[in-house]
Parts: C-alpha cells; structure tokens; sequence
C-alpha cells in the first residue's frame, strides 16, 4: 500500500516538475539573474545573452523592468526605450514588454516586465550599447483623483564581443553562414516522367540572421534547377 501510494504522488508530482522546467527554460536570463537593489521600488537593468559571439551570431538584448509588488498596481503608464544599436542588425519584438511571474529578493517581491530584442554583430570587435531609458508616471497617492507625477530611468550600457567564426573546422565551401541551423530537403512527388517539373523544397531552421544566410548551394546530377 505504502508503495502505490508513494507511485501515485510521484506521478501527481511529475506534471508540477515538468511545468517548473518549462517554465524555467522559457524565462529570460535577466529575469533570474539579475541583482536587484530592494531599497529601491523600480529597478531597471539591462543584460545580454550571451555577451561574445561570433560576427553574424544571434545575442539576446534584454531589459527587464521589476516593480516592486507595494506599487505595481499604482503604474499608470511604462515605456521602455531601447538605445540606437550601431555595428549590428537589431530586430524589434512583436511585444515590447512581457510579463513574468514574480521574484523574490530579499524579503521583497517583484513583478518582472522583459523587453527582448535579437542582435546581430556585423564586424568583429567590441560593442558598447548606450543606456536604455525607462519613462513611466504613478500618481503621488492611493486617490483615483490624485495627480501623477513622471519619473525616468536609465540602465547601465551593455558590451558585446564579437569574434570571428575560427579557421579551424570551417567546412571546404563554407559561405558565411553563422547560427544553430538545420537543414532538411523534400520534393512534391515520388515519382515523375523525365521532362516533367517537381519542386524541391530546402528548409533552413534553428537561430540565427535569415537576411545574412547565403543562398544554400544546390547542384543535381540528374536534374536541372531553376529558381
């Protein structure tokens, strides 16, 4: 009986378990990592993840905003602005800023807003970010009537490496392409009469800068291809 009873908890506790891990692997790094200072109710900081690719790699610009749980109720209105990113492609978020659960630091709690934002060096050599700016405005008291007053932010810079891909391991045709890829080919029909068109499809997947992919060589023996 102990032994059934021991397998069925175990079993209850394996969903809990696995919905901690996802949530765990969905968080942003800021999120977990970053130090607050729990004097203060808002803290603003900045963290890129990770802070040395290589050129044409994919990093991580994240700002997170934590509001102390005594006056997030209070926040009438927040902006985050992030700084103009130079030497790099950067590509805006379809949500600026995003909610995550709670943190605890020290005795307090904090409600975490993240704004993402993907990052591609373009030349090697080290970047230097310029500090964001939070713009957000709270009423002076606890009245629905009171009158607001504005208050702004800013983070620390954040500082990007970016190395050249090694020459060692290159691949003999390698064109540039930088990032976790996988490729995976298909065509539309498993057979066909000679002279007759079929579509091959090269799919390209996993992380990185589409715009900055080369044009994955093609070259069959047994067909000719047009784009």
């Amino acid at each position: 009986m102990i032994v059934a009873v021991v397998a069925i908890l175990a079993q209850l506790a394996a969903p809990q378990r696995a919905s901690r891990e996802a949530i765990a692997r969905d968080t942003p790094a800021i999120v977990t990592r970053a130090r607050l200072d729990t004097s203060a109710l808002v803290n603003f900081l900045v963290l890129v993840q990770p802070d040395t690719v290589y050129v044409g790699q994919q990093a991580n610009y994240q700002l997170g905003v934590f509001l102390d749980e005594t006056v997030r109720d209070r926040m009438r209105s927040m902006e985050a602005l992030a700084p103009e990113m130079r030497s790099m492609m950067a590509y805006e978020p379809p949500a600026p800023l995003s909610g995550f659960p709670l943190r605890n630091a020290q005795g307090h709690r904090y409600e975490a807003h993240v704004y993402q934002r993907p990052i591609f060096p373009l030349s090697a050599g080290r970047v230097a970010i310029p500090p964001a700016r939070l713009l957000y405005a709270m009423p002076l008291s606890y009245s629905f009537f009171s009158r607001e007053e504005s208050f702004e932010l800013r983070s620390d810079s954040a500082v990007v490496v970016a190395i050249e891909p090694p020459q060692a391991g290159r691949p003999s045709d390698w064109t540039g392409a930088v990032g976790t890829l996988r490729v995976s080919t298909g065509v539309d029909s498993a057979a066909a009469r000679v002279g007759d068109a079929m579509r091959l499809v090269v799919r390209v997947s996993g992380q990185g800068n589409v715009k900055l992919f080369p044009r994955p060589a093609l070259a069959l023996r047994w067909a000719s291809a047009t784009a």
